[in-house]
C-alpha cells in the first residue's frame, strides 16, 4: 500500500527530536571520558588532512589502529590521539622524523595544544563553554582565452564565523554561517550589481554515548561472548562527508555536493574479546533528506565499515541508497549493513512493499608496507551484471587507484602523488531521472562524472617551514555521456557506449601554485594554470587555449 510522503518526512524529523531529547534530558553529563570542544569536526577543507595523510604513509601512527582516516570528517578528538600517537612514539623511538617533518608536528601540536593539554592532564571540564572564530577570505580569478579577445574577472569574498558551544560535558554544537559574494567582470559587457548571500555552511550537534557490549548466545560459538561497541557518537545537523581514500575525489561520497542535512552515528565494533587478534572493525550509518528531483521526494542513505586487519592494510565497505518517500519502511533500518540495501530491497518485494531506490556499492583499500610509500585504490558498482548471459547489459562501474610518496628524496620536505580515476557511462543516472546521484545539481559522488577518465600527478616542495610550492598536472577525457545519459533500451548500443563515447573532449591543465603562511592567522597563495581543451562539450574542432591567475588571502581571527 502506497504511504503518505508526509509520513517519511515526519520519521526522520522525529528522529531529530528525538536526539535533541537525550541529549538534554537523558544522557548524564559524565558518562564519557572526552572534552567537549574535541567533538568538533575538522573541515574537510582544513591543512590538516594531507599532513595526517602525509605522517600515515610514514607510518608514524604505528599503535593506533582505531581510528577510521579514509571515513571524514575526523573529529578533533580523533586528530589529537593520533598528534599524541606520534609524539609518544618519537619519545620511545619507534619513529624517526626529519626536521620539516618535526616543523609540521610541531604545527599540528600548536593547532591542538588545548586538546593535547586536556588529553595529557585527564582534566575532562572544558575551559570555556562558547567560543567564536571569526574568518575572512578574498579570492580573485583572472580568466584570459586565447582564442577570444575577452577578459573575465571573478571576484569571490566571505566573511563568516564559526561558533561552537558546549551543551553537555559530552555534546557539542557547531555553527559555521557565512556572508559571501561573488562578483564576475567581463570586459565589453555591462556590469552587473554586485549581490551578497547569507549561507549556513554547517549547523550541528555532537554527541558521545557510554561505550556498551552487546552478549552473543552461547549457540554461536564462532563468535566472542560478547561484543563492544565503544566510541559511539551521533550528530544531527549539516555537514560534509568524504568517504574512501582518494584524493581528487571519492567515487561513492564525496564533499563535491552541498552539505547533507541529515542524522548520522559511528562507533567502533570491538571483536577482541574472541581471543584472536582481530582489529576493532569502524561503521558508520547516516539518513539525510534530498532535494525534489522530477517531482519525487526523496532521501539519501548510507553506511561504511572500515577495517584495519593489519596496521599496514586498510579495508572500507561502502554502500549509499537514493530513496523514495513511499517505499517500504524496511528502508529505516538502524543497522548498518544487516542486511545491505539491496537485500532490504528483496525483502521488500518479497512483502510486496515498495522498494522504489537506487543503490550503489563500493570497496576500497590502503596499502603502506613501507614507510613513505602508500598505494590506494577503491573500486564501485552503479549496477553490477552477474548472469550476463540472461542480462547483456553492461556494467555500470567506476574504479580509482592511486600512489603516494611522502618523502620520495629523503629530506621530509617533498612528497609527490599519482591518481587515474576511470567511470564508466551511465553512472550515476538512473532510468528513472529522481534517481539520479545528485544533490542541488552536483554528483554526491566523484565530480569527474560518467563516461570519463583523469590522471593527476602533483608534487608539493616546501621550500621553508611558512613557504610551499606545489606543481600539478591534469587531464580529463569526457565522451558525450558526461552529460547524464540514463541507460539505453537496446543493450548492443548501450555497450558500444560504455565509455567515452562518441566525440571526446580533451583537456589538459599544467598549474603551479605558491602558498605562504605570513602569521599564524595570515595564509596567502597565488596560482597560474594554462589549459587546453579539445573537442570542448564534444563539440568536434572546437579547441580552446586558457591561462588563469589565481590569488586568494584567508584570515583566522
Amino acid at each position: 500500500m502506497k504511504k503518505d510522503n508526509k509520513f517519511i518526512l515526519y520519521l526522520l524529523r522525529a528522529m531529530l527530536l528525538i536526539l535533541i531529547t537525550i541529549i538534554f534530558f537523558i544522557i548524564p553529563t559524565k558518562t564519557i571520558s572526552a572534552n567537549t570542544p574535541s567533538l568538533i569536526n575538522v573541515p574537510l577543507d582544513s591543512w590538516v588532512y594531507p599532513v595526517i595523510s602525509r605522517f600515515e604513509t610514514l607510518q608514524a601512527f604505528e599503535g593506533n589502529s582505531t581510528i577510521a582516516l579514509n571515513t571524514k570528517p575526523l573529529t578533533r578528538f580523533e586528530v589529537t590521539s593520533l598528534i599524541d600517537t606520534v609524539l609518544s612514539n618519537l619519545q620511545k623511538g619507534k619513529v624517526k622524523l626529519t626536521q620539516a617533518d618535526l616543523l609540521l608536528m610541531e604545527k599540528l601540536a600548536n593547532e591542538f595544544q588545548t586538546e593535547l593539554s586536556t588529553l595529557n592532564k585527564g582534566n575532562l571540564a572544558p575551559e570555556s563553554t562558547l567560543k567564536i572564530e571569526p574568518y575572512f577570505t578574498q579570492k580573485m580569478d583572472l580568466f584570459f582565452p586565447e582564442n577570444i579577445n575577452l577578459e573575465k574577472l571573478n571576484l569571490l569574498s566571505k566573511l563568516g564565523a564559526k561558533i561552537s558551544n558546549t551543551i553537555s560535558e559530552n555534546s557539542v554544537f557547531y555553527l559555521d554561517a557565512l556572508v559571501h559574494t561573488d562578483f564576475n567582470w567581463v570586459s565589453n559587457i555591462q556590469e552587473e550589481e554586485i549581490i551578497f548571500q547569507a549561507q549556513i555552511k554547517q549547523a550541528y550537534i555532537n554527541l558521545n554515548l557510554p561505550s556498551f557490549k552487546i552478549a552473543i548466545s552461547d549457540n554461536f560459538s564462532f563468535l566472542p561472548d560478547n561484543i563492544g561497541i565503544s566510541d559511539f557518537s551521533l550528530q544531527a545537523g549539516r555537514d560534509y562527508m568524504r568517504w574512501g581514500p582518494g584524493y581528487q575525489g571519492s567515487l561513492i561520497l564525496t564533499d563535491n555536493p552541498p552539505a547533507f542535512d541529515m542524522f548520522k552515528y559511528s562507533g567502533t565494533i570491538d571483536l577482541n574479546n574472541s581471543g584472536e587478534s582481530m582489529a576493532k572493525i569502524n561503521f558508520t550509518k547516516f539518513f539525510s533528506l534530498l532535494d525534489t528531483l522530477d517531482e519525487q521526494n526523496r532521501y539519501f542513505s548510507g553506511q561504511r565499515l572500515e577495517y584495519k586487519p593489519i596496521p599496514a592494510l586498510t579495508l572500507g565497505l561502502t554502500e549509499t541508497a537514493i530513496i523514495s518517500y513511499d517505499s517500504s519502511l524496511l528502508f529505516l533500518n538502524p543497522l548498518p549493513f544487516i542486511p545491505p540495501y539491496y537485500i532490504t530491497r528483496w525483502i521488500a518485494d518479497v512483502l510486496e512493499q515498495s522498494s522504489e531506490i537506487n543503490s550503489n556499492v563500493g570497496v576500497d583499500m590502503e596499502l603502506n608496507f613501507y614507510p613513505g610509500i602508500k598505494l590506494y585504490g577503491e573500486w564501485m558498482a552503479d549496477d553490477f551484471i552477474l548472469t550476463p548471459k540472461t542480462n547483456p547489459y553492461p556494467n555500470r562501474t567506476g574504479f580509482l587507484a592511486g600512489a603516494y610518496f611522502a618523502d620520495p628524496l629523503g629530506k621530509g620536505n617533498t612528497d609527490f602523488r599519482i591518481e587515474y580515476t576511470h567511470i564508466n557511462n551511465y553512472v550515476y543516472f538512473s532510468t528513472h531521472p529522481w534517481q539520479d546521484h545528485l544533490y542541488q545539481g552536483e554528483y554526491i559522488g566523484h565530480s569527474l562524472g560518467p563516461d570519463a577518465d583523469q590522471l593527476y600527478l602533483e608534487l608539493t616542495h616546501c621550500l621553508s617551514d611558512r613557504l610551499k610550492l606545489s606543481l600539478s598536472y591534469n587531464q580529463e577525457r569526457h565522451g558525450e555521456g558526461q552529460a547524464g545519459i540514463p541507460l539505453p533500451s537496446d543493450p548492443v548500443i548501450a555497450n558500444e557506449n560504455i565509455f567515452l563515447s562518441g566525440i571526446t573532449e580533451k583537456q589538459q591543465a599544467y598549474q603551479t601554485e605558491l602558498s605562504y603562511t605570513m602569521l599564524p592567522q595570515w595564509e596567502f597563495s597565488v596560482g597560474l594554470i594554462w589549459e587546453n581543451i579539445k573537442n570542448k562539450d564534444n563539440n568536434i574542432g572546437v579547441d580552446e587555449k586558457n591561462a588563469y591567475f589565481q590569488m586568494e588571502l584567508e584570515y583566522q581571527w
